[in-house]
């Protein structure tokens, strides 16, 4: 704006000496050397606008010096001018009353002569662009105006952004609502966006209908994919029923036509988003089968109505001749048993057939031999192949039947019965052959999973092996479509590939394991050689020799077969090596094998003195003569067993007249011992008073038995005070435990809130949130911002009643707390929460009391 810019050129700003720096406020009004109404006057004949600003100014400074109110008609620059010229405060505010407009009252906050006018100015400002330059131009000068444009620029700013954000949350809920189904992570999402608003107006309650909305979708989407869900098992049901019954009448064939009916219209009522699931395309799968298997069904029973009533019209032996042609064009049902059924009807209806003359022509030709039993045998081990559905097995006894017939014709029941398993044999190969064309599109279907899924690596590398495995079994029975073997080996192969990479990246690895495990064998090899074995530095081989075995065994393991050849390589090298330190160390074995027989022959020694200074001279020759090569620990240790002893042998004597002395420490030192075992079980018990009780019978009884503890008695004196202060810390843990079963009791006889009308609850909900901050007062915690006013209050009430002079005795904590859990009202989470803190409070103040 224009005249902030000029403001920014007026008056240079002052320092003061007793606050911060504020704009220049205008100095003494001279008195007036113009007549306001003259001034009026020329305002109306004047057309330049720098001159009519200057006239304004002039008149607002007359009206300011002489203390007159503006005219209501005079222009709002008057009014400003002489706001800011005027020296009277009250007279100055009062005339604040009468000014309108963002701009003048921005002006008048800027250059106002006093600090309450400037802020009643400021607080009229509603344009935030005039507050954001007030703000620019109060900084650092009027701390007030500055704070109240801060506020009232950051509110602006916060509602702006909370109205942004609640579009944005509307915006995203109409998009999201727009789609099926909806997306449960993304309702989430929206609704902790939703919680992190504050109330936004009307944009905040659509977002609420919004969300009801999407509440009552998602019940519907659960609730559609549960009735997908059975519509898929009770389709199922049925296929399997249709699937495998062999006859039936047509009251049952109705019946599976009405429940078909039923789950079509079911599905049809279904929402189409749905139809992406796995479940609906079973659905669809099962439904088709009914269909099929129903029509199907419903043809052959019409086909056996038709014959049956063909049937029923002839009589027996009275069959025409056209009635045969009309037979054999008359469709048969697909049943074998029941198409036999109606053959053996139609032959009993023929006519019986005359005997033929005899004739002596040449005999009839002979017929070859069957083996009956073998072909009876065969025919039962195919049936019971058929009965339990083993194609595999029924058909290698058919291809037996049939080399066994050598293709003569059967007849009689052992006929009807080969006839009837080939029919069953076929229907099987058939199933079989569909039931393998539907299980690779299971294996391509899951080919094509493994591509989508999230699957680690091993997983992988069981699945695509055991699918083509299965792929391979379905061979046999019957070969695949070459698309279907493309897209599946297209499938397992792009599936395989983070296997391949990963065994690739093996490979690398072992490669590298078997480099560093060459590099290793080479340095060792070197080493060893460069080694002088006429004086050798045992300590640094042993060192040597542990480190590459640390680095061998800490290495990554090569291949199989690498790994073999390396070892051998460096078991090689690390045998040598350990040969000669064997023999190092059975030369040193000697060496103390002679310390040890010089001192047991000491033993026997007369002089006491001389055998004692002795074995002091051999001890310090085991240490000092001892070799840099380390003997095995069993080893070191046994001999440093035997030579002890013998040493100790030595001195035995001289410990005989200490061991004296020490009996007697030692029966002072157990009866302090047991004072304080009995003070120790006394300590781990749970009476707080029984503890303190015996806290001070053991003092006593400590302090009666400390003379002549002799050396010993610094340690029992270490454990006496460890065990005072366990004490102490024990008698204070239980006053813990009592002081939380006495909060935690408090709690669990809180009043329920069952019961109680939504004006109890309330009601209780008041008188809970007023004892809360009483509590929050009586301990020194912190109470939210939003109940300041009413803390305030609380600790006004307070002071008036400590200055009254009121004798009434103010509840303990603890009293409010109980009154506060014996309150019902409904659950309020953050009331839970600064609960929490009182009793966490309630605990400090309990340890703290207890300890000092």
């Amino acid at each position: 704006m224009s005249w902030f810019n000029e403001l920014l050129g007026g008056p240079a700003e002052k320092p003061t000496a007793h606050g911060p720096r504020r704009p220049a406020a205008p100095g003494p009004v001279p008195a007036p050397t113009v007549d306001p109404d003259a001034v009026r006057a020329a305002l109306t004949t004047v057309t330049d606008e720098e001159v009519r600003q200057r006239h304004i100014e002039e008149l607002g400074c007359a009206l300011a010096a002489m203390c007159r109110k503006p005219s209501p008609d005079d222009a709002p620059g008057v009014w400003a001018a002489a706001l800011r010229h005027v020296a009277d405060r009250s007279l100055a505010l009062q005339w604040l009353a009468s000014l309108n407009g963002d701009r003048w009252l921005g002006e008048v906050a800027v250059l106002g002569r006093f600090a309450e006018l400037r802020l009643a100015a400021v607080q009229r400002v509603a344009d935030p662009e005039v507050l954001g330059q007030v703000a620019r131009l109060s900084r650092g000068k009027d701390k007030g105006v500055f704070r109240h444009c801060s506020d009232v620029l950051r509110r602006q700013r916060q509602g702006a952004e909370r109205v942004q954000r609640t579009a944005q949350l509307a915006a995203a809920l109409h998009e999201m609502l727009s789609h099926s189904p909806l997306s449960v992570s993304c309702l989430l999402d929206l609704q902790r966006e939703l919680q992190a608003l504050a109330d936004a107006g009307e944009p905040l309650a659509e977002c609420r209908i919004l969300f009801d909305q999407a509440d009552t979708r998602l019940r519907q989407e659960s609730e559609a994919r549960h009735s997908l869900q059975a519509c898929k098992e009770e389709a199922a049901e049925l296929a399997a029923e249709c699937t495998g019954a062999a006859c039936l009448d047509a009251a049952q064939l109705q019946q599976w036509h009405d429940r078909y009916s039923a789950l079509a219209q079911r599905q049809a009522r279904l929402p189409d988003w749905l139809g992406g699931k796995a479940a609906w395309q079973q659905l669809v799968a099962s439904l088709h089968q009914i269909e099929s298997r129903l029509a199907t069904l419903a043809a052959d029973n019409t086909r056996i109505q038709a014959c049956e009533q063909f049937l029923s019209e002839l009589a027996v032996g009275s069959v025409a001749s056209d009635a045969a042609a009309a037979w054999e064009a008359l469709p048969k049902p697909d049943r074998p048993e029941v198409r036999q059924a109606l053959q053996a009807r139609w032959q009993a209806l023929q006519p019986l057939p005359q005997a033929a003359p005899l004739k002596s022509a040449e005999p009839p030709p002979t017929r070859p031999r069957i083996d009956l039993a073998a072909v009876r045998t065969l025919l039962e081990q195919m049936e019971q192949a058929l009965e339990s559905g083993h194609l595999a097995d029924a058909d290698a006894p058919a291809r037996k039947i049939k080399a066994a017939l050598g293709g003569v014709a059967l007849r009689g029941d052992l006929a009807a019965r080969l006839q009837h398993a080939h029919t069953r044999l076929s229907e099987l190969s058939g199933w079989a052959k569909w039931g393998a064309e539907k299980k690779r599109e299971h294996l391509v279907a899951a080919a094509e999973e493994l591509l989508a899924g999230n699957h680690d690596v091993d997983y992988l590398a069981r699945a695509v092996p055991a699918l083509r495995e299965e792929w391979k079994r379905l061979g046999t029975q019957a070969s695949p479509a070459l698309r279907d073997w493309e897209r599946f080996d297209a499938a397992l192969v792009k599936a395989y590939q983070p296997v391949a990479a990963q065994r690739a990246e093996e490979a690398a690895r072992r490669a590298q394991a078997r480099s560093a495990k060459e590099a290793l064998c080479s340095e060792w090899e070197a080493f060893v050689a460069a080694v002088d074995w006429e004086r050798p530095d045992y300590a640094a081989i042993e060192v040597q020799r542990d480190q590459v075995a640390k680095h061998w065994h800490a290495a990554a393991r090569a291949g199989f077969r690498d790994e073999r050849v390396l070892r051998k390589r460096f078991d090689t090298v690390v045998g040598e090596v350990d040969q000669r330190l064997v023999a190092a160390r059975a030369s040193e074995i000697q060496r103390r094998e002679q310390l040890i027989g010089a001192a047991e022959a000491l033993r026997v020694s007369p002089d006491l003195r001389a055998a004692m200074t002795e074995a002091k001279s051999l001890q310090e020759r085991w240490r000092n003569e001892a070799g840099q090569l380390r003997l095995p620990r069993s080893d070191e240790q046994k001999l440093w067993h035997r030579f002890r002893a013998a040493c100790d042998a030595v001195f035995a004597r001289r410990d005989a007249e200490r061991a004296e002395q020490s009996v007697q420490r030692e029966m002072r030192a157990q009866a302090r011992v047991a004072l304080i075992d009995a003070f120790a079980a006394a300590v781990a018990g749970a009476d707080a008073t029984h503890i303190k009780r015996a806290l001070g019978q053991f003092q006593a009884e400590w302090d009666a038995a400390k003379a002549g503890a002799g050396a010993s008695a610094d340690a029992l004196e270490q454990r006496a005070r460890d065990l005072r202060r366990q004490a102490q810390q024990r008698i204070e843990t239980l006053h813990q435990q009592a002081y939380r079963s006495q909060l935690e009791a408090l709690a669990r006889q809180a009043a329920p809130a069952d019961g109680v009308d939504a004006d109890g609850l309330a009601a209780g909900r008041e008188a809970r949130q007023a004892l809360l901050i009483d509590l929050e007062i009586a301990l020194d915690l912190p109470t939210p911002d939003e109940f300041a006013p009413a803390r305030r209050r609380h600790q006004l009430e307070r002071l008036q009643s400590r200055f009254r002079g009121g004798r009434q005795q103010r509840p303990q904590a603890e009293e409010l707390l109980a009154q506060w859990y014996a309150t019902p009202a409904s659950p309020d989470e953050p009331m839970n929460q600064r609960v929490q803190a009182v009793v966490r409070k309630l605990l400090e103040q309990s340890r703290t009391a207890a300890g000092k």
